[in-house]
């Protein structure tokens, strides 16, 4: 138990540096030595990070879930839209961990929301991925999306 504590964790903190990657290398841009291709590599890192941080959630026993974690995600359909909201749920989080007059329940509620969008995000990764290979999609769409709860029985 302890194990998949730790790993989840340790992926929420991956998580959360990865966001940071990624805000960094964008302000970068305007920079006279600026690559395009750092912001890439920044977004993939989160990307993986997303989907590192779903499945550790997932691997948690079932009391340690965010309210709503047994449903699908909400895939959006595109990449930088769930992207976008997995950054502003970590800044959020941020925001209530670091704000003077945040609350123990502000910052678990920000973190519970840091995962469905962590989720989310995993969840359109993983259906680009099946959509620009086919011959992969042979098992249940779910099948390949990290924190789906598939397998899990649902919490009462």
């Amino acid at each position: 138990m302890s194990e998949t504590l730790n790993e989840y964790m340790s992926a929420f903190h991956d998580a959360i540096l990865a966001v940071l990657g990624v805000l960094t290398a964008e302000r970068r841009l305007s920079g006279e030595h600026s690559s395009a291709l750092a912001v890439g590599e920044s977004e993939a890192a989160a990307d993986r990070a997303a989907t590192r941080l779903a499945a550790a959630m997932d691997a948690l026993p079932l009391f340690y879930w965010p309210a709503g974690w047994h449903e699908p995600p909400a895939v959006a359909g595109n990449v930088r839209i769930a992207r976008r909201q997995f950054i502003r749920a970590a800044l959020g989080c941020l925001a209530a961990e670091y704000a003077d007059e945040s609350a123990d329940a502000d910052s678990e509620y920000a973190r519970e929301q840091m995962c469905h969008a962590a989720r989310n995000l995993a969840a359109d990764v993983a259906a680009r991925a099946a959509r620009e290979t086919p011959e992969r999609n042979t098992a249940s769409p779910e099948a390949e999306i990290p924190g789906s709860g598939e397998g899990r029985p649902c919490p009462r």
